[in-house]
């Protein structure tokens, strides 16, 4: 059984996780559609 905090520290731990995945994948789509527009 999960205690309170350890219910608290689970979902943060899984909040942080999908927004640096979020912001890694807008970045690197970016950068993507950046050097294509830069190179083709």
């Amino acid at each position: 059984m999960l205690t309170c905090h350890g219910f608290h520290q689970l979902l943060t731990d899984v909040f942080f996780r999908r927004v640096v995945d979020d912001m890694l994948w807008f970045t690197e789509s970016f950068h993507r559609q950046h050097s294509n527009a830069t190179t083709g």
